[in-house]
């Protein structure tokens, strides 16, 4: 679970400074990102290697809203048969980690 929290801390740091997209499409082995016009949302599902294993990343934030949700999930199946597919259309797996914040509220 380390290895989780020093990830949320970077992941809450980068959402912080507005550079979050960047900063899972730099380590992610596949990524989509979703943003609603109408709620001002950004979603993102993202298939990360923590260790040896990969996991199902979903963050889900406003920076006008001021709130960030991170989970983390195992894969559903092996990475080498979901491989090619949108992260996005793949449900996850068992839920391993969550963590939310609220700024200002």
């Amino acid at each position: 679970m380390n290895e989780f929290e020093g990830f949320k801390n970077a992941v809450v740091r980068n959402w912080k400074k507005r550079r979050l997209p960047s900063f899972i499409r730099k380590r992610a082995l596949d990524v989509t990102y979703t943003y609603s016009y109408e709620t001002r949302e950004t979603y993102i599902v993202a298939w990360m290697q923590f260790g040896s294993k990969i996991y199902v990343v979903d963050i889900e934030y406003s920076y006008e809203r001021g709130w960030l949700e991170l989970a983390i999930s195992e894969l559903p199946a092996p990475y080498s048969k979901l491989k090619g597919f949108d992260p996005l259309l793949v449900p996850p797996g068992k839920s391993i980690y969550r963590y939310e914040v609220k700024q200002g509220a």
